[in-house]
C-alpha cells in the first residue's frame, strides 16, 4: 500500500468514526476531527517502534524504512 493509499484509509476510517459518533454536524469540523485522529494515530505508531528501539538510531534498517513511510503518511494525511 503506497503512503497516499494509507493515508487515505485511515483519514475514511476516522471520518466515519467521528460521523458516526455524531461528535460535529458540519462537514468542515467533521473533515478537520478526522484528519487530526488520523494523524494521531500514525503518531502513535511511530512512537511504539520508536519505543520498541530506543530511538530511530538504534533500529534495524527495515523499522527505520516503515518509521520513514509513516512520514510520508502523514505528509499524505497533511495535503488532504
Amino acid at each position: 500500500m503506497t503512503p497516499r493509499e494509507e493515508a487515505n484509509n485511515i483519514y475514511v476510517k476516522m471520518l466515519n468514526w467521528v460521523t458516526d459518533s455524531h461528535v460535529h454536524k458540519e462537514r468542515n469540523i467533521t473533515s478537520i476531527t478526522a484528519k487530526k485522529s488520523a494523524l494521531i494515530c500514525v503518531d502513535e505508531k511511530q512512537e511504539t517502534i520508536d519505543k520498541m528501539f530506543n530511538g530511530y538510531y538504534t533500529m534495524p534498517e527495515e523499522w527505520r524504512k516503515e518509521f520513514d513511510r509513516l512520514e510520508e503518511v502523514k505528509q499524505e494525511i497533511n495535503k488532504m
